[in-house]
């Protein structure tokens, strides 16, 4: 959270920041979220405030959980942590590598965000067994 933001000002940012990080134009955006436009314009500028009923097409635009809007406001939502590095996913088994996708995908990315880490996680795995002396 940025100082002295208030929280529709938070709410703006976030909404404006999440839609630029999925390449999504506001008309697009405005669109998937049922809502025209300019009410999706006046959201990223805070200029007013979002009825709650809009709440879940703006989430789901936004590939964000239910919900999170509220958290948002309410400044309980949770920032997105460094995750693990590289080396520490290669001594991960998959059970560690299922339940840290689960847990992603709870977040504000959303299932997309648990899969893509998944396939990453994945691909760290595959080169590390390249490193590894045959077995004999």
């Amino acid at each position: 959270m940025n100082a002295g933001e208030t929280p529709q000002q938070r709410l703006s940012r976030m909404v404006k920041e999440r839609r630029v990080e999925l390449r999504l134009s506001v008309r697009a955006a405005a669109a998937h979220a049922g809502i025209d436009r300019g009410t999706w314009m006046a959201l990223e500028e805070g200029s007013r405030k979002t009825q709650d009923t809009r709440y879940a097409g703006i989430e789901e635009a936004l590939e964000w959980p239910s919900g999170y809007i509220v958290k948002v406001l309410s400044g309980t939502h949770q920032q997105e942590k460094a995750g693990p590095t590289d080396e520490e996913i290669a001594k991960w088994s998959f059970n560690q590598i299922g339940d840290y996708a689960a847990h992603l995908a709870q977040g504000p990315g959303g299932l997309k965000a648990g899969i893509e880490w998944t396939a990453h996680a994945l691909d760290v795995l595959i080169e590390s067994t390249k490193v590894l002396p045959p077995r004999g």
